[in-house]
């Protein structure tokens, strides 16, 4: 599961600022699961990192 932790409110101004993308830190083993549902694969300029 995604979620905001230490990053809150950067997110949202991020957000508010007109960000169209940001680096998220998750668990490898959700990643499909964040492809899945936010449609990451196909937004312009997205890199995977590994763990």
């Amino acid at each position: 599961m995604v979620s905001f932790r230490n990053g809150q409110h950067r997110a949202r101004y991020l957000a508010f600022a007109g960000a169209t993308c940001f680096p998220v830190e998750i668990l490898e083993s959700e990643a499909a699961m964040l492809a899945l549902y936010c449609c990451t694969t196909d937004a312009p300029g997205v890199r995977w990192w590994p763990a």
